[in-house]
């Protein structure tokens, strides 16, 4: 479910000239719709934003519990964090390290390899690439 959807499944409950759910990913989204689920019930719920600011998580709403809205709000900057997560990634580290049976063909095209002046990203090079069985290639970045 996308945020729009989301704001279109609780329309009722959304207070007049407001936004609603302005944030999250597929997984926040379906969570927080099953939370609706019990906040609807309950008597003079309403809700008008949902959003991250300045790095917090904010639910306006009435109707709930501060307990309730904790909730909402904690589970706001898990997902920001998980938005915001920054993930750096480091270069490859190649050693030339030819086999006997090396083709000229192979030779060609490890060359823009041997004789580049900067490092090799791992977007760069397809390892599985025949002529990369005579390079040693270390990869220092986790698997995600």
């Amino acid at each position: 479910m996308t945020t729009k959807e989301f704001n279109e499944k609780y329309s009722a409950y959304l207070e007049e000239r407001h936004y609603g759910l302005d944030f999250g990913g597929p997984e926040f989204v379906s969570w927080l719709d099953e939370k609706f689920q019990s906040f609807i019930q309950k008597p003079g719920f309403e809700f008008s934003q949902i959003k991250e600011k300045f790095g917090m998580g904010r639910f306006y709403c009435k109707g709930l519990t501060a307990e309730e809205i904790a909730e909402v709000e904690k589970e706001i900057e898990k997902e920001s964090r998980k938005i915001r997560e920054i993930r750096i990634v480091q270069p490859l580290q190649m050693t030339w390290d030819p086999i006997e049976d090396i083709t000229a063909y192979e030779l060609a095209r490890c060359l823009p390899f041997l004789l580049r002046s900067r490092l090799v990203m791992p977007s760069e090079v397809d390892k599985n690439a025949p002529e990369m069985r005579h390079f040693k290639i270390v990869d220092p970045n986790p698997q995600w």
